[in-house]
């Protein structure tokens, strides 16, 4: 006897392109990260199959900060702007 998948439990797979716009990443970096094995996919002959289940939290865990980083940009008690590179205090040229 088969033993029958429910349909709820079949992970949904989607293409390069449409995965790429649903993450709003592009399409080449997408795929790029797969191969690299950087981010987690499927090739089916030369297509890329994703789960969005596992790339949406994968790409927004790459888009923020390290909470480390995070934690010392608000304990600075330095102003933002004079953090900014290329700023120069005044009388401080050389």
């Amino acid at each position: 006897m088969g033993v029958d998948a429910a349909p709820d439990s079949v992970p949904e797979l989607m293409p390069l392109v449409r995965m790429a716009s649903r993450a709003g990443v592009p399409s080449r970096w997408l795929k790029e990260k797969a191969e690299a094995g950087d981010l987690p996919g499927l090739r089916a002959g030369n297509r890329w199959l994703f789960r969005p289940d596992l790339i949406l939290p994968a790409v927004a865990a790459m888009a923020d900060p390290p909470l480390s980083k995070r934690t010392e940009d608000a304990g600075s008690s330095e102003p933002a702007s004079a953090r900014r590179p290329g700023e120069h205090q005044e009388g401080s040229r050389g």
